[in-house]
């Protein structure tokens, strides 16, 4: 199984299974366990907020309320909603506007998986871009959590320094540039929420090695120096 098959199907065990440990993901999925931290930190180093929790009922988990992939139904589920639809509506269902937006999949701009397309046909009805659409924003709408911390404790400010190519490009990264609130040629400062600041970011910032210093804060210096320090226990195994 390729590599990338590997992600996708870690992806799925957690959505379906909540947690899991390495051990359990190596045997449903019958690769090596190495395997699995490989894919797992790549995963994390693309932006999945994988969560790892340590001790006797530790494993991986992704919290639920992070969306990952847009909802798709297929034709025979289409055609049962359309015939439910049709039910409810002649029943004097009270929210048809609502309902009639549900099954019209129409009025929004909405993403879709080349692999699900069965045919393609062109129409006269030329496609109007939205006024003002932004394509990045719209990505990260898809990405970033449903709700965002509220509570001002659940929010910390990550200063970081280093030069200006690599901080240039942690600032590209969607989650980090989302969560840019200052930033100088050698210095930048991210709010980020503390769910997924030691989650998500040690993995992703371990890439850039000395090319970066995390300031700030200090815990976040020592998951850093933890997982560089297994890494390397791992590999001199």
């Amino acid at each position: 199984m390729a590599k990338a098959d590997n992600m996708l199907a870690i992806l799925m065990l957690l959505r379906a299974r909540n947690k899991m440990t390495a051990s359990q993901l190596a045997e449903e999925l019958e690769i090596h366990i190495r395997t699995v931290y490989r894919c797992i930190d790549a995963l994390c180093a693309s932006g999945v907020p994988i969560v790892s929790e340590t001790g006797r009922n530790g494993g991986y988990f992704i919290r639920e309320n992070v969306k990952l992939d847009p909802l798709f139904f297929d034709a025979e589920e289409h055609k049962a909603l359309l015939h439910a639809a049709q039910f409810v509506r002649e029943s004097g269902y009270p929210q048809m506007e609502a309902l009639n937006r549900a099954i019209n999949m129409r009025g929004e701009i909405r993403s879709f998986r080349v692999d699900r397309i069965g045919r393609i046909r062109r129409t006269d009805i030329p496609f109007q871009r939205p006024a003002h659409f932004s394509a990045r924003e719209f990505l990260l709408g898809n990405l970033l959590p449903e709700s965002p911390a509220e509570a001002d404790d659940q929010q910390v400010l990550v200063h970081i320094s280093g030069s200006p190519q690599a901080l240039d490009d942690l600032c590209a990264h969607w989650l980090f540039g989302h969560a840019l609130v200052e930033r100088t040629p050698s210095r930048a400062v991210f709010q980020l929420d503390e769910r997924f600041l030691f989650a998500q970011a040690p993995h992703y910032l371990l890439s850039y090695g000395s090319k970066i210093q995390i300031l700030q804060p200090p815990e976040l210096k020592t998951c850093l120096a933890e997982l560089a320090e297994s890494l390397l226990h791992h590999y001199r195994m």
